[in-house]
This record gives structure tokens, C-alpha cells and sequence, in this order.
């Protein structure tokens, strides 16, 4: 997980979000997540740089559901930190704006899409989407947020 936080610290510590938006890490993560990738490389925040190692592995998981799944977050969790850096430049969210952005730019959705591969369970597309299953994970989050909130690092 910590190479999720490294993207957050990025976007946290120096970057506007115009420079953050011009290093395009979701082309980035997808270029790395794809298996027949070719082409340069799309340049990158130093911070994306474990992508080159995790990525190629990533890429050979056992099911394309889990890797799309995985991928999908992902590049949803990267573009919320986008949205987010965009938006503290204008202006302060409420309190229900940040609760509910920070259940997606937490990152906990593309881990636990992680956690197929490191178990190597096959789930299915129809299980992932089913509304138990969606809400075990809405759940989970707001949990993590809710801890990560009051016991921060």
C-alpha cells in the first residue's frame, strides 16, 4: 500500500495541482498494469517510479476481472487525488465534501483489489459487483477513514 501514499505525499508537499495534472499518472499506471504495453513510457512523479517493479507482476495477475478491477481503482484513487488538489486551491471543502472524497483518496479500494493478487483468489466480476459485496467494501473504508482520521500516522 505504501506506494498509494506516496502519490498523496506528492500531491500534499509541493505540487499545484497544474503540475500534478502534467505528470498524468494515470497514463503512467496504466501503461505499467498492461501486460502488452509498448511505446516510452509516459513521464512520471518520482514517487510513481514502483510502478516500474510492481507493475510488470501486477500485470501477469491471475484473472483480467482482478486486473481490471485493481486498475480501475487505481486510476479512480489517482484522479480523486487530482480532484482534491484542484480543489484546495479554490477553496476549503465542508466537512461532509471531505468525508466523502476521503473514502476514495484514502486508498483502500485499489488495496483490497490488490489483495486478490497477493491470495490468489479469482474473483469474478458478478461477485465484485454484487451489492453484499460492494457493501462490505463501502463499509471497510469508512472504517479505515475513520481510524486513519482519528489515530493519524
Amino acid at each position: 500500500m505504501a506506494w498509494f501514499f506516496a502519490f498523496d505525499d506528492d500531491v500534499d508537499s509541493f505540487l499545484t495541482s497544474e503540475e500534478f495534472v502534467k505528470q498524468d499518472p494515470s497514463a503512467f499506471v496504466k501503461h505499467w498494469l498492461d501486460p502488452n504495453r509498448s511505446g516510452p513510457e509516459p513521464y512520471v512523479l518520482p514517487s510513481c517510479i514502483i510502478y516500474r517493479t510492481v507493475g510488470p507482476k501486477l500485470a501477469v495477475g491471475w484473472s483480467n476481472e482482478s486486473k481490471a478491477q485493481f486498475q480501475k481503482t487505481t486510476v479512480e484513487y489517482i484522479d480523486c487525488l487530482m480532484e482534491v488538489s484542484k480543489q484546495r486551491e479554490k477553496y476549503l471543502p465542508s466537512l461532509g465534501e471531505y468525508i466523502e472524497g476521503r473514502i476514495i483518496n484514502i486508498g483502500v479500494y485499489p488495496t483490497l483489489d490488490l489483495i486478490s493478487y497477493a491470495a490468489d483468489i479469482e474473483v469474478s466480476d458478478e461477485v465484485l459487483r454484487h451489492e453484499s459485496v460492494q457493501t462490505i467494501r463501502y463499509h471497510i473504508v469508512r472504517i479505515i477513514c475513520l481510524w486513519v482520521s482519528t489515530f493519524p500516522w
